[in-house]
């Protein structure tokens, strides 16, 4: 199975297919020098806090021809041939994970991009969690990514296409309107980038249904170009109906009649 990456990059997920290109590749890796990466983690507080140094070790190995099935149609179509050449293709992989080993011969990712910083793969490939979710799952539930309007090409691509661009669009809008909600009026630092933490993990689907359970109880009164939005409890207080009993964060209907500047 290939995965692209929004740079061009192609990952092949293994499989049997790719059990052979594997094994070379983890006997290639054992006799390299990995590259190596360590970072300090802290772990409880005050007088139980501890530090742990965590190693990542990864080998990047290059030009590998023993996966036949990668390529062109026109390139594998003699792949059955003794005499057959697989195309290159290059791999990196994982002897340790954070101070864990894999089993086996460690974890393998197989691409077409350059393995020379092996840590380029490596990062790169973790942006998959946050495709997957962020777009194919969000996409496929809440913004109904497979019901294009009619089965034929061009409607599958302009469907596609704008719901991706509306997903866009109502990502950014929550992101600004977290950022304005947590910035200060009155601050002079400078503003932060903007940075899906801000979303608190919070999906499309729940983002809607909080919406819903908020506003259930509004609603929007015009008057010529003028409108107000208004809790139902609160419309009733100002149009003299009478209520048996009120929202408590709302007040008595006197601090309402005062909000909107009314005497009782």
């Amino acid at each position: 199975m290939w995965r692209v990456h929004q740079r061009g990059i192609i990952f092949v997920i293994v499989g049997k297919a790719t059990m052979a290109v594997v094994q070379d590749v983890q006997g290639l890796a054992k006799g390299e020098r990995a590259v190596v990466r360590e970072r300090v983690v802290g772990h409880g507080h005050g007088k139980n806090a501890t530090q742990q140094r965590l190693r990542t070790e990864l080998v990047g190995v290059p030009a590998l021809t023993s996966y036949d099935s990668y390529g062109e149609a026109e390139q594998t179509k003699s792949a059955h041939r003794r005499d057959y050449s697989g195309q290159p293709i290059n791999a990196v992989v994982v002897r340790r994970w954070d101070n864990r080993v894999p089993k086996g011969g460690g974890t393998v990712y197989l691409t077409n991009g350059e393995v020379s910083d092996p840590f380029s793969i490596f990062d790169t490939y973790d942006w998959r969690s946050v495709i997957e979710n962020g777009i194919f799952k969000e996409g496929k539930h809440p913004w109904q990514l497979l019901r294009t309007p009619s089965r034929t090409e061009a409607a599958v691509v302009v469907h596609c296409f704008f719901t991706l661009l509306v997903m866009g669009l109502c990502t950014a809008f929550r992101l600004w309107q977290a950022q304005v909600a947590t910035t200060p009026t009155s601050s002079t630092e400078v503003v932060p980038s903007l940075s899906s933490a801000l979303l608190g993990g919070e999906g499309t689907a729940r983002w809607r249904q909080r919406l819903r359970e908020e506003n259930r109880d509004k609603l929007i009164v015009f008057i010529g170009q003028a409108y107000g939005i208004f809790h139902l409890a609160e419309f009733a207080i100002l149009t003299h109906l009478p209520l048996r009993r009120l929202p408590s964060p709302l007040g008595s209907p006197q601090a309402i009649l005062q909000r909107f500047g009314i005497s009782p």
